[in-house]
């Protein structure tokens, strides 16, 4: 094992991985409050960059890599890629490959976003507080695309923790919560086996 700081320990295969790929990996953790990039440029050790967020959870990345939104305490933030700002950084030309800039913020209120995905739709997200997808808007916080069919209004009563979404040809196909409860933090007073996932499309239970 390698280490990069006092609490940032790596397989040695892990740099070696990352620069085979040419891949970075992007981690959020609402507890420390933090964005965390690893990366490799040599195969044998590891570049990490944290930034700080306020209470950070999801995380998107577009189709093309030229767009991330991070999903914060009370808000979206899309950052767009600028090639010619990157390859001319100031105290290191010609070393980043991606410099992402602060481009739109989406303000949502404290919904409590967990999952967020660029689809064919726009920007969807997890609206944990809310128990439904919804997509971001213009005009209001939020605008909602799909509910499961057990919850009977919108309101900021966390009934189910929707909180996973996974998408299927551009589109959200299956989600995941914690319960199919209709009252408010109702998945709070039961056994940690109430879990389920739902097909978005049909609104059946899978499992």
């Amino acid at each position: 094992m390698n280490q990069v700081d006092p609490f940032f320990f790596y397989s040695k295969s892990f740099p070696r991985i990352l620069n085979d790929l040419k891949a970075t990996l992007i981690y959020s953790t609402y507890q420390a409050g933090k964005i965390i990039m690893i990366s490799s440029q040599n195969g044998e050790s590891i570049v990490k960059y944290a930034k700080n967020f306020r209470r950070p959870m999801g995380i998107a990345i577009s189709s093309d890599s030229q767009k991330i939104a991070i999903a914060s305490k009370s808000e979206i933030g899309v950052f767009t890629s600028n090639a010619v700002l990157s390859k001319n950084y100031p105290e290191r030309k010609g070393y980043y490959s991606h410099l992402y800039l602060p481009q739109t913020k989406y303000h949502t209120g404290l919904v409590d976003t967990h999952e967020i995905a660029w689809t064919k739709d726009g920007l969807l997200s997890t609206n944990t507080l809310f128990s439904c997808i919804s997509k971001m808007s213009d005009h209001f916080h939020f605008e909602t695309t799909w509910k499961p069919p057990f919850i009977s209004d919108i309101v900021p009563e966390d009934r189910c923790h929707l909180n996973g979404m996974t998408l299927l040809n551009g589109y959200p196909k299956y989600v995941t919560m914690f319960a199919s409860t209709d009252q408010k933090k109702g998945w709070r007073s039961l056994e940690y086996d109430n879990g389920l996932i739902m097909d978005v499309e049909t609104s059946q239970v899978l499992l």
